[in-house]
């Protein structure tokens, strides 16, 4: 099947590349100026028979309106579209979320009631919306992928390129171990039964207390007959390994639509994604009826804070029988159980230590002294804690002893700073 993608070019450079490899990905044949070379006909038309000679549209569009040719007064781009749906191509739309940070030099001032104008048209379909590239190339394999799911033909001795994803029970990680919290446990298990009148439980605390193992753990103890579904969402974009920051890219959602588009995915509302903003959070909140779905949401100090906010709305929403964790660093005051989250006490850091210590050989022969110190040292914070015991373990280091990791602290270099990573943004 051929695909034709359609948008300005100077702008969306990046963006139209990672859009041609997510299509080419789903084997698709992807025709787009880049592949035109000469051609003996005027520009337009040959952009024009491609259209026409293509099964599906992709249509991606920002904040350039676009060239307008000599004899009209609609761009080509808006042409391109305009001929797609002459011809009643399945039209696939990708708009730049409009609260996505944007280079001003690539920005029409001039041609913005043209551009307005236009993507209102857009909009009287389904449509989504994109920030990065990454972001862009995951939206278009999720919409175009289904939709070959269901249409392409596929002879019976083959599998579909592409199958999408089917709703699950229970999405959470897998935990191998967890320490202590247990009045913390307590404290989520009351506001997660049915006799509280609250959404659910927000967990907040410094970077690396261990919020998010403790949402797990709670998630994992819910009694399977109040819920149905146990979902995990994280808008985690980076964690910290004895290596040093490490990038998440595949699993994270760190956009409040994202989080939503995830969630609906997950309890089959096909097709939400394609709405509009505003709409997607009612639409969600009908398909959550009835449901008994436990959400976790992961790490919101990502999101900007009209987001945060935005999704604390959507929560206080929640139909009956439906709760939701939520995991951030930043405290807010909302219609939930608090949980404050602090160090851990000596006696389940130093549980974590001898777990750990199974895994390092130096750390194993580290004695109660030093194990104690370390406790101090990392004022029973998991991840450093963790920090630290790579740091025995890693290849290439130098550290032989905890006091030898702990003096490495000092001299920890940009990426790989645990105090950075867990205290820089309080």
């Amino acid at each position: 099947m051929k695909v034709f993608l359609s948008s300005t070019y100077i702008d969306l450079i990046d963006h139209r590349k990672a859009a041609h490899d997510a299509l080419e990905q789903l084997g698709l044949h992807v025709t787009w100026m880049e592949a035109f070379g000469a051609r003996p006909e005027e520009s337009t038309k040959a952009c024009l028979k491609e259209v026409e000679d293509s099964d599906l549209f992709v249509g991606i569009y920002a904040h350039r309106y676009g060239y307008i040719p000599k004899d009209s007064d609609v761009s080509i781009t808006e042409q391109e579209f305009n001929h797609s749906q002459k011809f009643s191509k399945p039209i696939f739309g990708f708009i730049i979320n409009e609260d996505h940070a944007w280079s001003p030099k690539h920005i029409e001032y001039d041609k913005k009631d043209k551009l307005n104008a236009f993507l209102s048209r857009v909009k009287r379909q389904p449509v989504e919306f994109f920030t990065t590239p990454d972001n862009l190339a995951n939206n278009i394999a999720s919409s175009v992928g289904h939709y070959l799911s269901e249409h392409k033909p596929i002879p019976d001795s083959q599998s579909p390129i592409y199958q999408f994803p089917k709703p699950t029970g229970n999405t959470l990680p897998t935990q191998p171990y967890f320490f202590g919290r247990a009045a913390e446990l307590k404290i989520i298990a009351s506001a997660l039964s049915p006799e509280s009148r609250t959404w659910g439980a927000l967990i907040d605390g410094p970077g690396g207390i261990g919020k998010t193992a403790l949402a797990i753990k709670a998630a994992h103890d819910a009694p399977a007959d109040l819920f149905e579904r146990k979902i995990f969402i994280t808008a985690k974009v980076r964690e910290l390994t004895a290596e040093g920051e490490a990038k998440l890219t595949d699993f994270t959602r760190p956009t409040y639509l994202a989080m939503l588009d995830e969630l609906g995915k997950e309890l089959g509302a096909d097709g939400l994604e394609k709405l509009a903003p505003d709409e997607r959070p009612n639409e969600l909140r009908l398909a959550l009826a009835g449901k008994k779905a436990l959400v976790i949401f992961d790490n919101l100090e990502t999101l900007p804070e009209e987001e945060r906010t935005r999704l604390f709305q959507f929560l206080s929403r929640l139909p009956e029988g439906n709760k939701a964790i939520v995991t951030s660093r930043r405290r807010s005051d909302v219609d939930a159980r608090i949980v404050r989250l602090d160090r851990l006490a000596r006696d389940e850091a130093l549980q974590l230590i001898a777990e750990l210590a199974a895994k390092y050989p130096r750390l194993a022969r580290a004695t109660q002294k030093e194990c104690e110190d370390l406790y101090e040292i990392t004022q029973g914070n998991p991840l450093f804690i963790r920090w630290i015991a790579g740091q025995l373990g890693r290849e290439g280091s130098q550290c032989r002893t905890i006091a030898e990791a702990c003096a490495f602290i000092d001299k920890a270099p940009k990426g790989n700073d645990p105090l950075e990573y867990i205290f820089g943004d309080l």
